[in-house]
């Protein structure tokens, strides 16, 4: 889920907004306020705490929001936690882009080498 659409917020949205938000869904969601209801029901309401928490901690930090904002734009398969882990060890690669082979068995006289320089385009 969203950490944005737990809060029902965008992106551009102040910190003290997303602030007042958490404090309206911990009054709805916080243990302590669902202790009369059903136990199935208190299941849900432990699992959306949990998820509001974990927003909210993201959320609310600006160094971990600008990297949740830099995830929910990569359009990446995996979670947050999972990108957020491997960030540092991720590597970006585009559909149309030359990479570099290593063909280190191939012995090229500096004639190739300037053949190759010339014909290569920008």
């Amino acid at each position: 889920m969203d950490y944005y659409e737990i809060f029902k917020c965008t992106p551009d949205t102040p910190i003290k907004q997303i602030h007042t938000e958490y404090r309206r869904l911990a009054l709805q969601y916080h243990p302590d306020r669902t202790k009369t209801i059903s136990p199935h029901r208190q299941l849900e309401y432990q699992q959306m705490w949990n998820k509001i928490q974990e927003a909210y901690g993201v959320l609310s930090d600006p160094i971990q929001r600008a990297q949740y904002n830099r995830w929910r734009t990569s359009h990446l398969p995996i979670g947050f936690d999972q990108w957020k882990s491997r960030s540092y060890t991720m590597h970006w690669s585009f559909d149309n882009k030359r990479y570099i082979t290593d063909k280190s068995d191939d012995v090229l006289s500096s004639q190739d080498l300037y053949a190759m320089f010339r014909s290569y385009k920008i």
